[in-house]
């Protein structure tokens, strides 16, 4: 913040995901580290030498950055920090994958398999949709349930969640895909920036892979932001339960039509 001004310049989000671990951008591609472009390299560095004071105070044992994809605006800014110089080390690159959004349609993107897949649904009576009011337990619960079917579970908790909605409500979209009255297939597309929305906490269920729902998902998702006058609809890292990328998702994306950035993770021992 500028000391005469009170103009927020340059700010981070960073949270204890384990124990003494403080992490920026847990799970999500926006309220990390964020920058005006005007911001010069030494403000930044002060603000980090600052962030990892604090962290030390709370007995933090270790800070981890991610930085966002290229694909957002103020990527060009994060990257003028002296990370080596700060004691950072570049622990991971990790693959993003997404998807340009223009004129062109969705469909004429994607790879003829893909294609199939999206004219069963339609043909099928499948629908998409846009939920209001959204009871967000009860939404989760569902998507929960999908995700453990499968072997997994959900990047973030219940209230967490809640917690992420009550900031800024009017970023978030629930969609959904419905058949014969019934849900089978919800994702959130969040706002992240004026250019760029992201894919986040999406499922189907299981017996429907034959139809792949996904895709007609997506397709919504991406007029959603193509509407909106975005740029870029971001479809993340790929990562399974183990932090790895996960071959068969990111494979998937790319027949969505999508394209691979990198995001670099810098972390920091302070013990």
């Amino acid at each position: 913040m500028h000391r005469i001004t009170n103009r927020i310049h340059a700010r981070i989000k960073i949270q204890e995901m384990e124990d003494g671990i403080w992490i920026s951008l847990p799970g999500l591609p926006f309220g990390g580290l964020e920058s005006q472009s005007v911001v010069p390299s030494e403000a930044l560095n002060f603000l980090m030498v600052s962030v990892e004071k604090w962290i030390k105070g709370q007995g933090g044992k270790a800070i981890v950055i991610r930085m966002p994809s290229k694909i957002y605006p103020t990527a060009p800014s994060l990257r003028r920090v002296d990370w080596p110089i700060l004691g950072y080390e570049a622990s991971a690159r990790l693959v993003n994958i997404h998807i340009p959004l223009s004129n062109f349609p969705f469909e004429a993107r994607l790879h003829k398999s893909e294609r199939r897949r999206l004219r069963k649904c339609l043909a099928s009576g499948f629908t998409a949709n846009i939920l209001q009011d959204v009871d967000i337990e009860s939404w989760y619960n569902w998507l929960a349930k999908q995700w453990e079917i499968k072997g997994y579970a959900p990047s973030v908790s219940c209230q967490k969640l809640c917690s992420i909605l009550s900031e800024d409500p009017d970023r978030y979209y629930f969609h959904e895909i419905v058949h014969n009255k019934q849900r089978i297939a919800t994702g959130l597309l969040v706002k992240a920036h004026a250019q760029v929305f992201y894919t986040f906490l999406m499922a189907d269920r299981a017996d429907y892979r034959s139809y792949s729902p996904m895709v007609m998902l997506y397709a919504s998702m991406f007029e959603t932001a193509r509407l909106a006058g975005a740029a870029f609809l971001d479809l993340g890292t790929s990562l399974d339960q183990t932090g790895q990328f996960k071959e068969s998702l990111g494979h998937f994306k790319m027949n969505l039509g999508g394209q691979v950035t990198h995001k670099i993770e810098w972390r920091k021992m302070l013990l």
